[in-house]
């Protein structure tokens, strides 16, 4: 079953994010940044958060977006007192985190006041607990069909262009289009977006 995110299933998303993103910037920040970081998600006004229940009743699968990114990270910006815990225990795990940190913050406050479309939806994050079990394919349509269904014009989002031919040919299989690339400290990342079709 998929269903909205409630404010009680954050924990669990912060598990499966865990798991699904290990090494990544976001995942080596720990647990306690995550968890600010998707509850800033769900409670902005104009995020689409989606959960996928096994039959167990265990959430086993999430989707989050936001339409009108920069409003989002305007609204991220926002909420920084809220971020000054975890950066700071996570830097005093792993100080080498440092210029990540500042690079992600000088690149918040760059897309906060970047010139995003409006309708446009951003996907951030999509992480299933057990990878090839048709979860991920699920939320990603049910995303779609709720984007669509709030007047939304596009879908975009970025993955990793090197090393990630999963993620290539996931989003190409539900007919996102590759629309460029960039680099971010240093990380090349591939452009895909999705138009609606009406």
């Amino acid at each position: 079953m998929i269903r909205d995110m409630l404010a009680d299933d954050i924990d669990a998303v912060v598990k499966i994010h865990q798991k699904a993103f290990k090494g990544f910037f976001l995942e080596r920040m720990g647990p306690e940044f995550l968890s600010v970081y998707h509850h800033c998600v769900f409670d902005y006004a104009h995020s689409v958060s989606l959960v996928h229940v096994n039959k167990t009743g265990i959430v086993d699968g999430f989707v989050t977006g936001y339409e009108n990114p920069t409003q989002f990270y305007a609204a991220l910006r926002s909420a920084k007192l809220k971020l000054v815990r975890p950066v700071f225990v996570a830097l005093a795990r792993r100080p080498w985190l440092i210029l990540k940190v500042l690079a992600n913050l000088f690149r918040v406050r760059k897309n906060s006041t970047s010139l995003y479309s409006q309708g446009a939806i951003e996907l951030g994050t999509i992480g299933v607990l057990n990878p090839g079990g048709g979860v991920g394919g699920e939320l990603i349509r049910e995303f779609i069909e709720k984007s669509w269904a709030l007047g939304a014009h596009s879908i975009n989002l970025t993955t990793d262009r090197d090393d990630n031919e999963r993620a290539h040919k996931f989003y190409l299989k539900y007919h996102f289009v590759n629309s460029g690339f960039e680099y971010r400290e240093g990380r090349a990342l591939t452009r895909y977006l999705i138009e609606n079709p009406k």
